[in-house]
Order: structure tokens, then sequence, then C-alpha cells
């Protein structure tokens, strides 16, 4: 959000002539002023309390908050979510051998854990929804947790389980080594459902690439039924309506795709910058 502020202030001054910007500098501190709010409401969510610089509070109409004090707030100001028929389902998936065995929940990107990103992320959604048969590691974060309702199934078992227990019409499942992941590469998928449309994907060489999708909650039946075959998420997919997107569908809001970079070995640590717990 404070990024979201200074490219708000930049942008207007960068797209008008140096003559204007001393009669637009009001709007353009109130643009400012309006965003840092936002900041406000969401840094202090869930913590003992939030503080502007030193500085700040001499904007006209910004409150300086003590520490304190607390800042209460939701998804979006007005409470709404961004995409409020969809639960996103956090994956927490196997038991990360090839790091040792961590649960790459606890994977650190840039002093937040990968879970932690991803609840942020969230904030977008209805509801946020932890697949874990092993909930121990995550009981802190607090979210809501539910286990594969049939075992030993991998991902596919773990996206039933989601589509069980989701609140909503739809489900964005995301796997909990995603640290990238956001609204916008989302939206993507997201903008691509239809009423004759039970899946949307993105296809990249080939492969489809079922975490990060979304699945029309409908399915849990058939889902589970076709679990006994011990099919793979492609083959699921495969049995249903399902869109696939070309990959330049999401190179237009993430160039590098780093929305779909996940963390299963020592070189991807070391290529996304994560660090282990």
């Amino acid at each position: 959000y404070i990024h979201r502020a200074a490219r708000g202030i930049d942008e207007e001054f960068t797209v008008r002539e140096d003559g204007k910007i001393a009669n637009r500098a009001r709007e353009v501190f109130a643009k400012a002023e309006e965003l840092l709010r936002e900041c406000l409401v969401h840094t202090g969510h869930g913590s003992g309390g939030c503080s502007l610089p030193l500085g700040v509070g001499e904007i006209p109409g910004v409150k300086r908050f003590r520490g304190d004090e607390r800042c209460v707030g939701s998804a979006d100001m007005d409470g709404s979510a961004t995409f409020p028929d969809v639960t996103l389902a956090i994956l927490a998936g196997g038991q990360g051998t090839r790091l040792g065995g961590v649960a790459k929940g606890l994977l650190s990107v840039e002093g937040l854990t990968t879970l932690e990103r991803l609840r942020a992320f969230g904030s977008h959604f209805e509801d946020v929804l932890l697949v874990a048969n092993v909930p121990e590691p995550y009981e802190r974060f607090g979210l809501r947790t539910v286990a594969d309702a049939v075992k030993g199934k991998g991902a596919p078992g773990g996206v039933h389980a989601a589509l069980g227990a989701a609140r909503t019409r739809w489900v964005f499942a995301v796997a909990c080594d995603m640290p990238f992941v956001t609204e916008a590469a989302a939206r993507v998928v997201l903008d691509a459902r239809g009423e004759d449309v039970d899946a949307v994907c993105i296809e990249r060489d080939g492969r489809w690439e079922p975490l990060f999708a979304a699945y029309r909650t409908e399915l849990v039946s058939h889902w589970g039924e076709a679990l006994v075959e011990d099919p793979s998420l492609r083959g699921l997919l495969m049995r249903f309506r399902t869109r696939t997107l070309p990959v330049d569908a999401l190179r237009t809001v993430d160039p590098e795709l780093r929305a779909l970079a996940n963390v299963n070995t020592p070189e991807d640590l070391v290529r996304y910058g994560v660090t282990l717990p």
C-alpha cells in the first residue's frame, strides 16, 4: 500500500506539464492521504497497533497513531472482498523432502513466511482455507483448516477437500510454497470464469497449472468419485469443462511469471531469495 501511494503520486506528477504541478499539488496530497489511511488500516489489522513516521502526521487531516492504538480493518475499505464468490484454498502439500522435510508454508521471503504472504493475498477473497493433513506447524496463523477427506491422494485430494469445505461457489487453489501470487495475476484466471465453465487454469509449454486455478465447488461429488482411480490433476480437469488460458495472458500482468513460481528444491531457495525456517 505504501508502494501504491508512492506510485499514485509519481503518476500524477509525471503525466502533467511542469506548469500544472502546483495547481495539482493539493489534489495529489489528498490522494496520498487517502492511500496512507488505507495503509494504516491494513498494517494495523491483527496487530497491537501501528504508527506513522515523523512528518506524516503534519499532512492536514492525517491522524498520528500512538503505538498502543489499534487500527481495525478488513479486505477493502468498505469491508468487501475483491472476489466475493471465491474462497482462496492454500494447499499445504507434502513433507518438503527435498528441503529437509520442512513445512513449506514456513519458508521465508523478505521477512515473511510464504503462508503469511498468502494470508495477506487472501484479503481479496471472501474466505481463506488451509488444507493441511499435518496442521500443527500452521496453527499460529489462525486460518480455518481442513484435512483431506480422501486420504493419500496428494494434490487431487487437497483440491477435493477445498471444494467440500468452501462456503462460496468457486475456489481459487494455490500451493503454500508460492510466495509471489498477486491479485492482478489471480484476476486473469478468475475473469475467465463463465456459466459454461467448471474450471480455469493457465497452460504453459503444454503443461497445465492446476495449483493456480479456479474450480467450481459443485464439482466436489464427481471429483471425489474420480479419486478412486488416482488420476492426476490434469486428468481430473480434462473430465470437466476446463478453460485453459495461454500463458501470455498472464504475462500481460506478470511478465516474469513469478506468480507461478513455487519452491521445491535448494536451487529454488537461491533463485527466489527464500530462506529456510
